[in-house]
């Protein structure tokens, strides 16, 4: 019956089969390009925070003055811009970050960091803890 109209019976499965196929075989392709941009977006922005880290993160040890400084134990501890849990974060801080202390408040130390930036942290605790040299 389908040979009146000039195909063959093999002819209108395989036709079919490709039909099937080729779509599903283009979404692989898709995918596999868009993973390998996703891949190299990745490594690229982790290069880019590791480089920046790198230059932000205090080596461990280094001590920035000869008074009494905080070290910094939780990593991710705010730097606040007053002594209140409610204050605005200024900065975010690294484990094993050194600061220098500029005065004691209650419950609070008010600090400055290696680049400068000036703040209150928690005093005490699990979060930092104030060496006197």
């Amino acid at each position: 019956m389908s040979e009146e109209y000039g195909h063959s019976p093999d002819m209108s499965g395989l036709v079919r089969a490709v039909r099937f196929i080729v779509p599903w075989v283009l979404l692989l392709i898709v995918g596999a390009v868009l993973w390998g941009f996703i891949s190299d977006y990745r490594e690229a922005r982790a290069a880019a925070e590791a480089e920046e880290s790198a230059e932000t993160t205090q080596q461990p040890g280094a001590v920035l003055t000869a008074g009494p400084y905080v070290v910094v134990l939780s990593d991710g501890l705010n730097l606040r811009a007053e002594a209140s849990t409610t204050s605005p974060v200024v900065q975010v801080l690294s484990i094993d970050q050194q600061l220098v202390l500029l005065e004691e408040g209650t419950g609070w130390y008010h600090v400055r960091t290696a680049d400068g930036v000036e703040g209150w942290v928690a005093a005490g605790g699990s979060y930092t803890q104030l060496v006197t040299p």
